[in-house]
């Protein structure tokens, strides 16, 4: 009897022992929740009046001391829920993790109201950091429970650095190359920032190891392209270092230009134009006739290809036309200049000028000629 006595002592002075911690741990996660710790319901069976929130579906496995695994049960019926309230996490294989609080709390929750615990991630009796993988976050109060799915995983390394072209042409298309590993062999997926605005968004799943590629277009400019990689349960890699791309364009060869360079007005005359773009793309070409008109921009023509254009002037004068040339990215040439004269020169005859000098010269020649 008396050690019937003793023993109840003992458990007595250990409940009360433990009380106020558990009490203190509640409280602490109830100030958290004043801190706007947001839950979200990640996937779970109907428990009905009750569901079961934990604060995040992804947590890192690294994060053994400070990051904790806040979960939550809410009351979503209409009356009063009471019981012991309580947690039991289990990995993919159902297997047995850990539980929380201790089973004697009595938990009343109105409608409305939320009861909250945390686990560090670490199965208590032993005391070490559980591996990465899925594990599912069982609630309970009253005889009902509720389940809910987390994520534990170490984040892939960081992706190596870009390997692909570090130079180029507007509008060509380049392919880029990483790879990166995963510690517990998980797949991978991969993003690419092109630095203009655009990414692949997420890529894969691939194996760890990997080497994965994928291609990009630019228009002129440098551009810093990097990528990062994620886990199979969305633990993210640190971006990986940048490999500069620059983008360069080459304006086209100064033009050519042929035509007559003498005329009457009103008579249209042709003009011809050739430039050679080094970078092999199509070219615009532009005339301005010294008239107040001009061409307009003409083409696109291939490299090299000849250019036609036709034009008439209304006064006489001496004009000075133009050409110049722009590839498709709007790199222009310097101008190209003829010099065209209006009306065409009269050819002079040297014995008719003569004649137009000495008129009474014309007597005599019609005497001779028997005219």
């Amino acid at each position: 009897m008396k050690r019937k006595i003793v023993g109840i002592f003992v458990c007595t002075l250990l409940i009360v022992s433990i009380l106020p911690s558990i009490e203190s741990s509640k409280k602490a996660i109830t100030e958290n929740n004043a801190e706007n710790i947001y839950f979200v319901k990640n996937e779970y069976n109907s428990g009905y009046p009750i569901v079961v929130e934990t604060d995040k579906s992804i947590y890192d496995f690294y994060a053994t001391s400070g990051e904790e695994v806040y979960m939550k049960i809410t009351n979503i019926g209409g009356s009063t829920v009471a019981g012991h309230a309580g947690f039991t996490v289990y990995d993919d294989l159902d297997n047995y993790i850990w539980s929380g609080p201790m089973i004697f709390l009595w938990t009343e929750l109105e409608p409305g109201e939320s009861y909250c615990w945390s686990w560090n991630q670490q199965k208590s009796s032993i005391q070490f950091q559980v591996p990465s993988g899925r594990y599912r976050v069982n609630g309970g109060i009253g005889g009902y429970d509720d389940d809910t799915f987390i994520n534990i995983s170490r984040p892939p390394n960081t992706p190596m650095t870009p390997s692909g072209p570090n130079s180029g042409k507007p509008d060509s298309i380049y392919s880029y190359y990483s790879s990166t590993t995963d510690s517990d062999f998980d797949k991978i997926y991969y993003m690419f920032d092109w630095d203009d605005g655009m990414t692949t968004g997420w890529l894969g799943p691939y194996d760890s190891g990997e080497m994965i590629s994928s291609t990009h277009s630019w228009s002129e400019g440098s551009y810093n392209i990097s990528v990062k990689a994620k886990d199979e349960y969305g633990q993210e890699s640190e971006w990986s270092q940048e490999l500069q791309v620059n983008i360069m364009n080459s304006k086209p060869n100064k033009p050519t230009l042929t035509g007559p360079t003498s005329g009457k007005i009103n008579i249209e005359y042709t003009y011809i134009s050739i430039s050679v773009d080094p970078d092999g793309n199509q070219v615009y070409y532009y005339f301005d006739w010294y008239d107040g008109t001009n061409s307009s921009w003409l083409g696109p023509y291939d490299s090299g290809e000849e250019c036609l254009a036709l034009h008439s002037w209304s006064e006489n004068g001496s004009y000075e036309i133009r050409v110049k040339t722009k590839d498709i990215y709007e790199a222009e040439t310097e101008w190209t200049n003829l010099t065209v004269r209006m009306p065409k020169n009269k050819a002079v005859n040297p014995f008719m000028q003569f004649l137009e000098q000495h008129t009474h010269l014309f007597s005599l020649l019609r005497l001779l000629l028997g005219l």
